[in-house]
């Protein structure tokens, strides 16, 4: 009686929308699909779709679901390797090639789409400066001393840069060079 549980329904939201989070910044790996799949095998038929349907839009997240939902059933229900169309091709190759946690290299080159988006035209420099002075909503998030006391500003460019220089200096070698391996981005 003093027990808090998910319904399926929010439990199967929860899971795909950190399953998203997860695959529009550095991917998820395959076993993201297969939890899918396994929830889908075994609660599938007793839940309430046109709930999920609606949270999910108001996340923003139900084209993704839907598109993952159908890809995991779809490889993991045959017994032979489905025909699948281009879109899903590219899904299930993105799953397939970003590991459990996902890669720098998708994570960086997710990070640039998302800049192109926001601002337009992108270059390799507008990444760089983007990613050494990013916008107040990061500082709000993951530093929020700098952002409550803005005028200290500059020291907090300073200490992420130290911070990733001598704590993170292998991830930022390793998007420095996935940057510099994306050929269509200007220099």
């Amino acid at each position: 009686s003093f027990e808090y549980k998910f319904t399926d329904e929010a439990f199967y939201i929860y899971m795909i929308a950190h399953e998203y989070k997860h695959f529009s910044n550095g991917g998820t790996g395959l076993r993201s699909l297969v939890d899918t799949y396994v929830y889908l095998n075994k609660f599938s038929d007793i839940m309430n779709w046109e709930y999920i349907h609606e949270e999910c839009q108001k996340l923003e997240i139900d084209e993704f679901e839907e598109k993952s939902r159908k890809l995991a059933l779809k490889v993991f229900s045959s017994t032979d390797f489905p025909e699948l169309n281009e879109d899903e091709e590219k899904m299930l190759d993105y799953y397939l090639g970003s590991g459990t946690y996902g890669t720098v290299s998708n994570k960086a080159l997710n990070r640039m789409k998302k800049l192109k988006a926001e601002t337009g035209e992108v270059s390799k420099l507008k990444y760089f400066l983007h990613r050494v002075f990013p916008p107040l909503k990061v500082y709000k998030n993951w530093f929020p001393f700098f952002y409550k006391y803005k005028f200290l500003l500059p020291i907090g460019w300073a200490y992420r840069l130290l911070r990733g220089i001598f704590c993170k200096n292998r991830m930022i070698k390793a998007e420095i060079k996935a940057i510099k391996n994306i050929p269509h981005a200007r220099k």
